[in-house]
Parts: C-alpha cells; structure tokens; sequence
C-alpha cells in the first residue's frame, strides 16, 4: 500500500491528497476498526470518513440520493443522470460533510 501500513492511513492519504480517483485494493473478509471514537471528520478515530470528491464545478446542492435497496444512487437533479451507487449504503448515513469539492 502506497500510503502508509493501515486502511486508515491510506483513506486518510486518498481524502487530502487532491487526486479525485484514489482507488484502494483490499483483500476479501471483515475488517476491525480498532481506534475508537466519534464527532470529528478527519478519519482519525472511529469511522473511515471516507469523502466522495466532487470535481469539474459540481456541487452538493446539484445531487439527489436516493435508496434503492441496500444501496443509494447518487445522480444528478437536473437531469437524472446517475453518478454513482453506494453498494451496501443507508441513505440516512450520508450528508453534505461526506463530500469534498475536487
């Protein structure tokens, strides 16, 4: 891994490193976060906070979520264009604070 010995340093790394296509390779199986903690969005503690970057002018306010199943679709109010599917997603997990403009 590229960015360091841990899911997390690597997740941290993807989320300010500026470059909107990191991808992260993992073995199949369940993996333990084991830093606990809550209430802050830096990755540091608890939950990956993993970001979705927003790139070429496109903002928050121009997507529209919804659940399908046990993934969300991420597509475009406008037009309905779909962007993207969060596989094994709740929609009432993701707010504004999961995206980052890139």
């Amino acid at each position: 891994m590229p960015w360091g010995d841990s899911l997390r340093a690597a997740i941290i790394a993807a989320n300010t490193n500026g470059d909107t296509s990191d991808t992260i390779n993992l073995a199949a199986g369940n993996y333990t976060l084991s830093l606990v903690g809550a209430n802050e969005d830096a990755a540091a503690t608890g939950d990956l906070d993993n970001k979705i970057g927003l790139a070429n002018g496109l903002t928050y306010q121009q997507l529209m979520f919804s659940q399908e199943g046990d993934r969300v679709k991420i597509s475009l109010t406008s037009t309905g264009e779909v962007l993207a599917y969060l596989n094994n997603f709740t929609l009432n997990l993701l707010d504004l604070n999961d995206f980052v403009l890139a």
